[in-house]
C-alpha cells in the first residue's frame, strides 16, 4: 500500500429503525500499472455490533471518498460524498438500496463547500425541519475548517 491508499474515512451509522449497524467506506486501489487511483466504495453490515458477525460488503458506484449513510423521516436512505478528482471536489448525494448497492436516484452536487480546497467528509443532519451538511475543507494544514450549510429539503441548495 501506498501512502495515500487503503481505507478512507469510515462512517458507522445506526438505523433505530431496522436496528442495524453499517459501516460505509472507501477502500483506494492504485493499479499495478501505475494508473489513476481507484475508489473503491462499500458497505457493511450487522444486526449485532458485539456478535463480530458482519455481512459480505456490498459495492456501490461512487466515483469519490468520505462517503456517509442518512435515513430520512420516510425511511429512504442517502449516500452523500466527496466527489473527485480534487483538489476542488464537491458533495455530491443520492439514494440508495443499502442491501443491493443500487442507487436509486441520479446522484446530484447539492454543495461545492465555501471555496477551500477539497471539500469533503461530508455529514448530513436534520433538526427543527432543516438539512444540515457539515464538511472538512481547506486541506489537512493550515487553511483546515469545518463549515456547515443548510437546506429546507434533502437536495439543497445549501447555504
Amino acid at each position: 500500500m501506498l501512502a495515500t491508499g487503503g481505507l478512507f474515512a469510515p462512517t458507522i451509522r445506526h438505523d433505530p429503525k431496522s436496528g442495524k449497524t453499517y459501516i460505509i467506506n472507501t477502500n483506494i486501489l492504485h493499479p499495478e500499472d501505475g494508473g489513476e487511483d481507484i475508489p473503491e466504495n462499500f458497505i457493511v453490515a450487522t444486526d449485532d455490533i458485539w456478535s463480530d458477525k458482519w455481512s459480505d460488503p456490498v459495492y456501490f458506484e461512487f466515483s469519490g471518498i468520505d462517503p456517509s449513510i442518512f435515513w430520512d423521516e420516510d425511511g429512504k436512505a442517502y449516500v452523500c460524498g466527496s466527489h473527485g478528482p480534487g483538489p476542488m471536489t464537491t458533495i455530491s448525494l443520492f439514494e440508495i438500496d443499502l442491501s443491493t448497492g443500487k442507487k436509486l436516484s441520479e446522484e446530484k452536487t447539492v454543495w461545492k463547500g465555501t471555496g477551500g480546497i477539497y471539500p469533503e467528509g461530508p455529514h448530513i443532519y436534520k433538526k427543527d425541519g432543516f438539512y444540515y451538511l457539515l464538511i472538512s475543507e481547506g486541506g489537512t494544514f493550515k487553511g483546515h475548517m469545518i463549515t456547515v450549510a443548510r437546506s429546507e429539503t434533502i437536495w439543497g441548495p445549501y447555504d
